[in-house]
């Protein structure tokens, strides 16, 4: 809201276009259609990560437990004002961005990561965990 406070949206659903399976056509206009209805809520993704991030550390000393941030990666080019941010709150982080993507990296038709990037990303959070734990 303007005041910067999350406001809780009722959950809403909406049924698949028909044929979208079938007309590359009707999915495209799908998609145009959900990305139109929702880049109000788009443009805002970023402050809304940032502020449910400080919630959560917020509730994490609450209950005297330890948040960490894990970074997989950063296609949305807003990777470098995300740590910035982390940084400037003092928010723990580790950054598994390994700089990988592509179909090498990706489940084939669906652009998932596959077992390859998965491993990458666990040996990153092993390592921290094995340098930042006793």
């Amino acid at each position: 809201d303007t005041a910067g406070e999350l406001i809780r949206h009722e959950v809403s659903s909406r049924r698949s276009w028909p044929f979208r399976e079938s007309f590359a056509l009707v999915n495209r206009a799908e998609l145009a259609w959900i990305n139109f209805k929702g880049k109000d809520r788009s443009a805002q993704r970023l402050a809304v990560t940032e502020k449910i991030m400080l919630e959560m550390q917020e509730l994490a000393d609450t209950h005297d437990a330890r948040l960490i941030i894990l970074l997989l990666n950063n296609q949305d080019g807003n990777g470098p004002s995300l740590i910035e941010f982390l940084d400037s709150n003092k928010l723990d982080y580790v950054n598994c961005d390994t700089g990988t993507s592509g179909p090498e990296f990706s489940v084939k038709g669906e652009g998932h990561p596959n077992g390859k990037q998965n491993s990458l990303w666990a040996q990153c959070i092993s390592d921290y965990l094995h340098a930042h734990t006793s």
